[in-house]
């Protein structure tokens, strides 16, 4: 073993005492800012391998106290110089790289007009770093293949797409990842082979936490993805976040304990696994189920065919996972960030939308369009609730019915009126309940004669 080497005390004290031989915070603090290049934003350290371990620097500075003869108190005096650190080296503003991929061993630049990369071993500042070395070699993926035929074949471009896409700071493709399927299938295998490539890039916070809690939000700040291994099947009642987030245009709020509340511009894209997809309660509109995309898993397989430590030995390729996922980043991005989508996730989407929103399925099964027609709002509901109830679907409140037709109405050729024909009721003309046998279609188009006032 190696001697430990003398540690010159009287050099050491001398360059953090002041004048008066006090130890000195502020000098401190500016040693371990230009020992490891570190700069703060919203009260977390970064260097050049992305966010530090805030505990690991608190550790450091103890150790030095310890060095420099401090024997009581140093706990408190080390988190009170961790603060001078944070403060001191705060920025106001991380420039992001939208078109690199810093990894272990240096950077991967790619060309944003045909996806084409090369690398450099130079490690440019980035807030976040990849886990994985480049290798340009790497194309070992044995283990990595047996777990990708838990998904469909014809899926497969397009999961190769998800994984290149995560790889860059960029969210032009207006989605969030969500691998589908029965419990033992090996789904969650993916949240393992997502943390052995991006390391401390990606955070885990679930779902539903991150759309009601602003402590939640604030671990996206500076992170390429959230996974959320276990998406809870429960309906989000507020949707507003989500949206935010998939699109990635407009700033969001975010909080940390012992920082005063900011806003931020995320780029982490939403991932995750579940038996069933992320619905809404209450968002009647598209906006929310069109930002889903979605991949069904195979049925499990046979136990005796499980191969129980295969995360453990998907781990080596992590590289060759890397390669693999800039091949689907290079066509996503060929093809403008238009994913390869199967139909069978296409149906998925569906699938969703219709359960979101009962309203859908019952203007395909109950409701009739035609110039002529007309229905009350009374009728409106009650056909609708009675549909609801035949069909076990969630029935939404009276009040969105006829606001979801409103908000619809030149989609569905449809109009709005205070005094519907002869009930002089407040309706629709255009369309009509099937069940109301009474109205036919006329020769006369009396949509054409009513006014928006009736």
């Amino acid at each position: 073993m190696a001697d430990k080497p003398e540690v010159d005390y009287m050099a050491l004290r001398e360059a953090f005492t002041t004048d008066d031989h006090k130890i000195s915070e502020a000098r401190i603090a500016r040693h371990v800012i230009e020992r490891v290049k570190l700069i703060s934003r919203h009260g977390v350290p970064y260097n050049v391998d992305g966010e530090m371990d805030r505990a690991m620097i608190v550790q450091a500075i103890a150790n030095l106290l310890i060095e420099l003869g401090v024997e009581y108190g140093n706990a408190h005096k080390a988190e009170a110089i961790m603060k001078l650190v944070i403060q001191l080296s705060a920025e106001e503003n991380i420039e992001i790289n939208r078109t690199a991929i810093p990894v272990a061993n240096g950077t991967i630049v790619v060309d944003p007009k045909d996806g084409s990369y090369m690398f450099t071993p130079i490690k440019q500042f980035s807030p976040y770093r990849l886990s994985c070395n480049f290798e340009a070699n790497a194309n070992d993926l044995t283990w990595f293949n047996r777990w990708l035929e838990v998904l469909y074949e014809d899926d497969h471009d397009c999961f190769q797409e998800i994984m290149g896409y995560l790889l860059l700071p960029v969210t032009f493709g207006q989605y969030a990842f969500f691998l589908i399927g029965e419990g033992g299938c090996g789904k969650s295998v993916w949240g393992c082979i997502l943390r052995a490539i991006f390391g401390n890039s990606m955070t885990s916070a679930e779902t539903h936490a991150i759309e009601n809690d602003r402590f939640a939000r604030a671990t996206l700040e500076n992170k390429l993805l959230n996974y959320d291994d276990d998406l809870d099947g429960a309906k989000m009642t507020k949707t507003n976040v989500f949206k935010m987030l998939v699109t990635a245009k407009q700033p969001i709020q975010g909080e940390r304990k012992g920082v005063d509340r900011f806003e931020f511009t995320p780029f982490a894209r939403l991932c995750g696994c579940g038996n069933s997809s992320l619905s809404s309660m209450f968002d009647l509109t598209d906006a929310f189920v069109r930002r889903l995309l979605l991949i069904k898993a195979k049925p499990p397989i046979e136990k005796s065919k499980i191969i129980p430590d295969i995360e453990e030995r998907i781990y080596p390729e992590a590289s060759a996972i890397l390669n693999w996922s800039l091949q689907g980043l290079k066509r996503l991005i060929q093809n403008n960030y238009q994913f390869s989508i199967s139909e069978r996730s296409k149906a998925l989407v569906q699938n969703v939308r219709e359960e979101s929103n009962s309203i859908i399925p019952f203007i395909a099964d109950e409701i009739e369009f035609g110039a002529g027609f007309y229905v009350t709002s009374e009728r409106l509901i009650m056909e609708y609730k009675t549909y609801c109830h035949k069909m076990d679907f969630i029935a939404r409140d009276s009040k969105l019915i006829p606001g979801y037709f409103k908000d619809h109405a030149e989609q569905l050729k449809i109009r709005y009126v205070n005094k519907v024909p002869a009930l002089r009721k407040r309706g629709f003309v255009g369309m009509k309940v099937k069940s109301d046998t009474t109205q036919k279609k006329p020769a006369l188009d009396l949509n054409s004669i009513f006014t928006k006032e009736g």
